[in-house]
């Protein structure tokens, strides 16, 4: 009976360790996926979080590295907004456009750079961009990121609850005549009292004209990229952009440190040492993938990108057959990733052509539409949820003109045929 007893509690216990085996192989291939997909300064970010969590990992000590006086430091614009941005915005697609946006003000404050520009480095429309923009112009300080000083001042005054106020009149209607002090035409067009006018312009005067006074000048890019390719002797030099990520490595000094452990403690270092090493490979293989992606890209598109001939035909599923991977990585790894090359900086994803990129969303939308319950037909809006679980960023609205174009119904529709 004893014997028995000690089968089954081996038995039970092989079956508890298999358990947690598969738990955290798990674990790691989904933290593998996030790290895959997260571009460059998020990744940088997190990995300083690892390092904190884990304390099995460190960040070595920089050989020749001065030590800085201890000085006071200064925020720039960009650090003290990019603080901001990392504490409103959680997706890693509006991080990324939150990055640009903040790295397009010039000193003053304002953008710089059209917003056509921008969506079109994203690959979107202006409408998906501007949500983003208007949430920064609720930064400190008031009125940064406006487009002119008229939107600044606008800006500021409706965080001064002034909306609809004669100050904020004078500004929107009369901004011209403001400008060249034309007080006797505003008074006018107007038909206020001489005092009422007085009062209005000197509560614009307590306005900020350059939102960005009182900070240090950025030196701040206009975006940071991922990857950087430089064409060497007719041949494309590859290279991941790792400057903000922390050079994380195991301690050093864990072979000494063991032997002084108990065994409880012995059981958790091996927890984390085995979280450790899942971390650096999947980097490892984040920066791999990225680099022989970027190369298959670059050979097929060159001619594209020296300006010599269009955008070659090549889709996410040519990728994956040609690395050997599933398309759903494929499309991970595109994910917000940046290109720097002799053209400037680009979306990685422009590479892959908008006609095979399509097509391919088209198919994938038509197997979801086939495997969903019939009774309970997916939503556009749903739909579009199991695109980005896959790592494919598709609006409601492209789903439903997909769906168009597949003479499929909608999702109320398709109940209807069901019932």
């Amino acid at each position: 009976m004893g014997e028995e007893n000690g089968v089954i509690m081996r038995s039970a216990l092989q079956l508890n360790i298999k358990a947690e085996r598969r738990l955290t192989f798990s674990l790691a291939l989904q933290q593998a996926v996030e790290i895959l997909q997260m571009p460059q300064q998020e990744l940088a970010i997190w990995l300083q979080n690892e390092v904190e969590k884990n304390p099995l990992l460190e960040i070595p000590e920089q050989v020749g590295v001065k030590e800085v006086d201890d000085i006071p430091h200064c925020p720039s614009l960009y650090e003290h907004l990019c603080k901001e941005m990392r504490e409103t915005f959680s997706s890693h697609w509006e991080l990324k456009v939150a990055e640009v946006l903040i790295g397009s003000l010039d000193d003053r404050g304002f953008l710089a750079t059209p917003l056509e520009e921008i969506a079109a480095l994203f690959q979107t429309k202006v409408e998906n961009i501007e949500p983003i923009l208007i949430k920064i112009h609720s930064f400190d300080p008031p009125g940064i990121g406006a487009r002119d000083l008229k939107e600044s001042l606008l800006i500021q005054l409706c965080r001064q609850k002034e909306k609809g106020s004669l100050p904020y009149q004078i500004v929107a209607d009369h901004f011209e005549d403001l400008l060249q002090g034309r007080y006797t035409q505003i008074k006018k067009n107007i038909k206020i009292a001489p005092e009422e006018l007085s009062a209005a312009i000197q509560k614009l005067a307590k306005l900020q004209l350059r939102p960005a006074a009182g900070f240090e000048k950025s030196s701040a890019p206009t975006a940071t990229a991922d990857i950087k390719a430089v064409k060497i002797d007719q041949e494309w030099q590859i290279e991941m952009v790792e400057d903000e990520f922390p050079l994380i490595q195991i301690r050093q000094d864990l072979p000494s440190l063991l032997p002084k452990l108990a065994a409880e403690e012995k059981k958790s270092v091996k927890h984390w040492l085995i979280s450790a090493k899942w971390l650096l490979r999947s980097l490892s293989r984040r920066s791999r993938l990225l680099v022989s992606l970027t190369a298959h890209l670059l050979k097929k598109q060159s001619a594209y990108l020296e300006r010599k001939g269009p955008l070659q035909e090549v889709g996410a599923s040519d990728l994956a057959a040609l690395l050997g991977v599933h398309e759903s990585t494929i499309h991970r790894a595109l994910s917000d990733k940046l290109l720097e090359g002799p053209w400037g900086l680009i979306s990685l994803r422009s590479l892959l052509s908008q006609t095979a990129a399509a097509e391919h969303h088209k198919q994938l939308l038509q197997r979801l539409i086939e495997q969903e319950n019939k009774c309970s037909p997916l939503t556009d809006e749903e739909l579009s949820q199991l695109f980005h679980k896959k790592g494919i960023a598709i609006a409601r609205r492209t789903v439903a003109k997909y769906r168009k174009e597949l003479n499929v119904a909608s999702a109320v529709h398709r109940k209807q045929l069901h019932q």
